[in-house]
């Protein structure tokens, strides 16, 4: 993400981002990911996260403050509590979304999440990262509660479903 020559030869900064990711290779993607968007700079140690929950504590923070920060904070905490992969139309199902908001969230929401390389027919996705769903299990514990409920009420129609991909979550 980065030209190597702009890297200081026996950097205090190469040895910070190993003493801080300790050997975490998420924490060393989203410091690259970060590295490339501009939201920290090379060779600043003050910009580093002390640890990978700092990453997730940056992620609510911009989620809570975009203009879809409510459906974006409700859909992250679905994918958290899911048990299984969920596509964006399931998102939108359980949350009474309408499609535009599910279209932007969804965008958003892809970067941190994994697809299911199984399902070649259908996009569907999980949180990409257990210690994300552990963290946000610690923060937000009242909040996966209540993304747990909706998922039970969506799963209670089942019927009205027959037929769709969706239902498949619910089986």
């Amino acid at each position: 993400v980065s030209n190597k020559y702009e890297l200081e030869r026996e950097s205090p900064w190469v040895d910070a981002v190993q003493q801080r990711s300790q050997g975490n290779p998420l924490y060393l993607k989203l410091l690259c990911d970060a590295i490339e968007n501009g939201s920290i700079a090379l060779n600043d140690i003050h910009a580093l996260p002390d640890k990978i929950d700092d990453y997730y504590k940056a992620i609510l923070l911009r989620y809570a403050n975009d203009a879809d920060g409510d459906a974006l904070l409700s859909g992250l905490y679905t994918f958290a509590a899911a048990k299984d992969y969920l596509t964006m139309a399931h998102l939108g199902l359980i949350n009474h979304l309408g499609e535009a908001t599910v279209q932007r969230i969804g965008s958003t929401l892809k970067e941190v999440l994994y697809e299911n390389p199984l399902t070649e027919q259908v996009l569907d996705y999980q949180l990409f990262h257990e210690s994300f769903r552990e963290y946000l299990e610690k923060e937000k514990k009242l909040q996966l509660t209540e993304a747990a409920e909706r998922i039970i009420n969506f799963c209670s129609k089942w019927q009205e479903l027959e037929g769709n991909y969706e239902q498949q979550y619910i089986l």
